[in-house]
């Protein structure tokens, strides 16, 4: 098998229904599986039903965390490839195709990442470099238009959209990599129950000098915005996800203590 398409819900039935539909029209050329681990015992078991033998769907009977669900999918994988990714995109026309061509032309690598667009328009910042207490301070209270020439380099804004190129580290909704390098490096660290588990993965990658590339050819539209963003970031202070994003910081700057970036 060619490629496995695994996939974390919770309470995310209509996009993962769409995201379904997508696979479905614009299916890879190759065999492939889809795995879906439900962590929010939503009932979507009935979407078998609807989309036939490639869809398996895995009851976590609990939110057990995004990296931990991802890496159970990966246990029960046969493909070649994984491709991690979250339920709130739609692939497009030779999304897959063009994912699997360049990874096989590429060889030794670590992640490949595609280019992100929002339904709404634009392009979804997906590359960035690895951050300090200082990047995500900026960005987490707004304060980007006192210090834009921080958040361009963060976020790479130097970087044109439609460029391959080589990255820090790339936003974990829509990651592809080879299922041995996966295993090789123990999965995603699931003592990061939520954010941050993308970015050590990708930096444990560049740890074994194995590549982590954006390959902006491939498309798949991203209908949701990123859990950790707001229009108002003030607000933050009152939802859980604030604090869950928080904690997962700081365990991912005292893991890299030593290491961090400047």
């Amino acid at each position: 098998m060619k490629l496995s398409i695994c996939i974390v819900n919770y309470y995310s039935e209509r996009e993962l229904g769409r995201f379904l539909e997508s696979i479905a029209v614009y299916r890879p050329e190759h065999l492939f599986e889809v795995i879906v681990v439900d962590n929010s015992q939503s009932g979507i078991q009935s979407l078998k039903a609807e989309f036939g033998d490639w869809l398996h769907i895995i009851d976590s009977f609990k939110n057990v965390g995004y990296g931990q669900a991802l890496n159970r999918a990966v246990k029960k994988a046969k493909g070649e490839y994984v491709f991690l990714c979250n339920p709130d995109l739609e692939a497009q026309d030779g999304s897959f195709q063009k994912l699997l061509h360049f990874a096989d032309r590429t060889g030794e690598f670590g992640i490949i990442g595609p280019k992100l667009l929002f339904v709404e328009g634009g392009i979804q910042d997906s590359c960035r470099r690895f951050p300090n207490c200082w990047d995500l301070m900026i960005k987490r209270l707004g304060l980007s238009r006192w210090f834009p020439g921080r958040m361009e380099q963060y976020l790479m804004k130097h970087k044109k959209p439609d460029e391959q190129a080589e990255v820090d580290w790339l936003v974990g909704a829509a990651l592809l990599m080879k299922r041995d390098t996966f295993q090789a490096l123990r999965g995603f660290d699931e003592r990061f129950f939520l954010f941050f588990e993308d970015t050590d993965l990708c930096r444990r990658c560049w740890e074994k000098q194995l590549s982590v590339m954006y390959y902006p050819d491939a498309t798949f539209l991203h209908t949701r915005q990123r859990l950790s963003e707001s229009a108002w970031p003030g607000f933050w202070i009152f939802k859980k996800v604030f604090w869950i994003h928080l904690i997962s910081a700081g365990k991912y700057f005292w893991k890299w203590r030593k290491r961090s970036s400047e």
